[in-house]
């Protein structure tokens, strides 16, 4: 039997949370988490000059709306 690691990440935000955008002045939701060795982001979906638009972003860069 192989031995198995788990490791529990707290996350700031969840799927289908709607969130802002303060940089751009949009409210958007997230669509996914993404966790490499640079940290924990966020896949935003939001629309911007009329094109909805996917971008990964930081903690730091979201609000709760």
């Amino acid at each position: 039997m192989s031995a198995t690691s788990r490791t529990i990440i707290t996350v700031d935000f969840h799927v289908e949370q709607k969130v802002k955008i303060p940089e751009l002045g949009r409210d958007g939701v997230v669509l996914a988490i993404f966790v490499d060795g640079g940290g924990i982001q966020y896949k935003v979906r939001y629309f911007y000059d009329g094109q909805a638009r996917e971008v990964y972003f930081y903690k730091w860069e979201l609000q709760d709306a």
